[in-house]
C-alpha cells in the first residue's frame, strides 16, 4: 500500500449540522456531507495526516466489522478525486 500521507485541502471549510459534517469546497462551490464513519476518517486525517495504512489500522482499532479497509480506501479515493483530500506528491 502507498505510504503517502493524506491531507485535507485548504480549499475546504466545514460545519457540523446534527450528526453530519458538511464540507464546502470553495473552488468548486460543491457541498459534501459525511456520516459518522466519514467524520471519523475526516477527524483522523485532520489530526494526524496518516498514510492509508495508518488510517486503516486506526479505524480497525475503533470499529469491528468486515470491509473496513476496502470502505476506507474507497472513501479516501473518492475524497481525493473530489480534491477534498490531497496526498504527498
Amino acid at each position: 500500500m502507498d505510504a503517502k500521507k493524506i491531507y485535507i485541502s485548504e480549499d475546504c471549510v466545514t460545519e457540523i449540522l446534527d450528526d453530519e459534517l458538511i464540507i464546502l469546497h470553495l473552488m468548486t462551490g460543491r457541498y459534501h456531507t459525511l456520516n459518522a464513519f466519514g467524520m471519523e476518517i475526516w477527524n483522523a486525517v485532520k489530526a494526524h495526516n496518516p498514510s492509508p495504512d495508518e488510517l486503516i489500522d486506526y479505524l480497525c482499532s475503533k470499529f469491528d466489522g468486515k470491509g473496513i479497509a476496502e470502505d476506507t480506501l474507497k472513501f479516501v479515493h473518492e475524497m481525493v478525486d473530489r480534491k477534498i483530500f490531497l496526498t504527498d506528491s
